[in-house]
């Protein structure tokens, strides 16, 4: 696994932050609808900040999460 950057976490830890399943922020991660996020190699990182400000906006619309 590559090291993690600081303040960066995986998906499953930022999803459970959300209070959203993993699969639910792998869908919006490719909707365009979830944090910013970083790839290194296969790997998805979220920093805790963008996600906690992801999630301070509202996090999605109400259709995406009827949708995932």
């Amino acid at each position: 696994m590559p090291a993690l950057p600081p303040g960066y976490v995986q998906v499953a830890v930022a999803a459970q932050r959300a209070g959203y399943s993993e699969s639910s922020f792998n869908h919006w991660r490719k909707d365009g609808r979830g944090p910013p996020y970083v790839q290194i190699g296969r790997k998805i990182f979220y920093s805790l900040a963008d996600v906690d400000a992801w999630i301070a906006r509202g996090r999605v619309d109400p259709e995406a999460q009827r949708a995932a």
